[in-house]
């Protein structure tokens, strides 16, 4: 029994026998297709009255061929691209600078086994980019040749030029007076370092004699060389010195510092002399018999090496402590607290009563000290600005002051205020009065 053929309707989907003219669902007509017929052109030919049965043999026999061979589906054929490194291998070799890089990409392109990618690029590139690189040994090459033929010609010339001093040097050598120097060694002549800084003049002394050259050093006084400069040499500059000679320096260390006898100068006198070299002068003003403003005493002996000295301590007379008190005048309490800027200059005395010491020590050291003391019934401040605080004083000692009147000072009378809780407390001083007392600088006192 012949079975039909089926197909599908490509628009609808319906099943509908093979040789159908239309679709008898959705109406589309479809277009015949030669390939299919197996007939002869004879068969082909048949009129259409015929056609019915013809038509029914062929497709029973285009059915059996049908179930019995398998449908052929047209193999589709890819197209072969160019990769990405193929691309920049070709990119770089055409851009001359880079066709080392170019070559290297096209290698790298070539063997990779792809079936996928086309390698002609990658083999152009690899032809340019070869060319590149020969380009840039074509360029350089022919420098490195003239450098190096450059370098042959100075080497051969500095030679020649070297030999040829030399051998002057060496007829000069030979006809120097022999006793000045060694013939075989000395070959160098000392330069003048006089003035230099003792490293700058080591420095141009190595590089005249070589770096092997010794160096003793000698520190001498100068009047005319600062300190730490060159002011002669051994062997002196322009002998001829042989070959790892020793070289002694002879540095400044400045003026000569030794201590003057400043007794019985006057301090002007003193401070000049002593600012010849370098040295500061320190006064502390003392009585002495000696005539006021000379020095009466100093730091150091005669003769002692002030060279790592900065400056020196002196006393300086004020005249004889018996003058002083003599040229003292006695001064009301009244004329003192109502005018103490006239009695600034003027030497005083005053009679009074120590009551109270105020210490002024640091770390042991007593500095100026401040008493208050009672004249005529009133209160004074007396300053004590002695060199020498002798003799000691203590409260309920009767003194006669001698000294200048000092303007006013202040005095507060102060009590302790108790805050705070019971458990914690604490106490302060708290101001309640202030009044204002004369002060008095004082040179002398005596004990009455």
């Amino acid at each position: 029994m012949a079975t039909t053929a089926m197909a599908k309707c490509p628009k609808c989907g319906a099943i509908i026998p093979a040789q159908s003219v239309s679709c008898p669902k959705c109406g589309t007509r479809f277009k015949r297709s030669t390939s299919t017929s197996t007939g002869t052109a004879q068969s082909r030919a048949v009129s259409p009255q015929n056609s019915s049965a013809n038509r029914a043999v062929v497709n029973g026999n285009n059915a059996t061929k049908s179930a019995n061979q398998p449908k052929q589906t047209p193999t589709k054929v890819e197209k072969k691209k160019n990769s990405w490194i193929s691309v920049a291998a070709l990119v770089c070799s055409l851009l001359f600078i880079t066709g080392p890089v170019a070559v290297i990409l096209s290698i790298i392109d070539i063997a990779k086994k792809d079936d996928e990618h086309k390698h002609g690029l990658s083999i152009a590139a690899m032809i340019i980019g070869f060319l590149g690189c020969m380009g840039w040994v074509s360029v350089f090459l022919p420098n490195a040749k003239d450098d190096a033929s450059q370098t042959q010609i100075e080497a051969r010339n500095s030679t020649e030029t070297n030999s040829q001093y030399n051998y002057e040097q060496a007829v000069a050598n030979a006809n120097t007076d022999s006793d000045n120097y060694n013939s075989s060694k000395a070959t160098m002549i000392m330069p003048d370092v006089l003035g230099l800084e003792k490293y700058d003049a080591k420095s141009d002394i190595r590089n005249a004699l070589g770096s092997y050259v010794d160096f003793d050093e000698e520190l001498v006084y100068s009047d005319t060389y600062e300190k730490g400069v060159v002011v002669r040499t051994e062997p002196v500059a322009g002998a001829m010195v042989g070959e790892g000679a020793t070289v002694t320096l002879y540095t400044s260390k400045g003026k000569e510092k030794i201590m003057p006898n400043l007794i019985g100068m006057d301090v002007e006198s003193a401070e000049q002399l002593l600012s010849d070299m370098d040295i500061s002068m320190y006064t502390t003003e003392i009585f002495s018999e000696s005539d006021k403003n000379t020095i009466v005493a100093a730091e150091f002996d005669p003769g002692t090496d002030l060279s790592d000295e900065y400056s020196v301590d002196v006393e300086v007379s004020k005249g004889s402590l018996q003058a002083f008190k003599d040229s003292t005048q006695v001064i009301g309490y009244e004329d003192l607290y109502r005018y103490p800027e006239t009695y600034e200059e003027t030497p005083l005395k005053i009679n009074a009563t120590i009551t109270k010491i105020e210490d002024s020590r640091l770390l042991g050291i007593t500095y100026n000290l401040s008493y208050w003391a009672t004249y005529e019934g009133e209160t004074v401040i007396l300053y004590d600005d002695r060199s020498v605080q002798e003799p000691t004083l203590k409260v309920g000692d009767k003194v006669t002051a001698y000294g200048y009147g000092d303007g006013k000072s202040t005095i507060d009378i102060k009590q302790k205020e108790y805050q705070g809780s019971l458990l914690i407390g604490f106490s302060y001083n708290k101001t309640v009065d202030s009044y204002y007392v004369p002060k008095i600088k004082v040179e002398h006192f005596d004990i009455r």
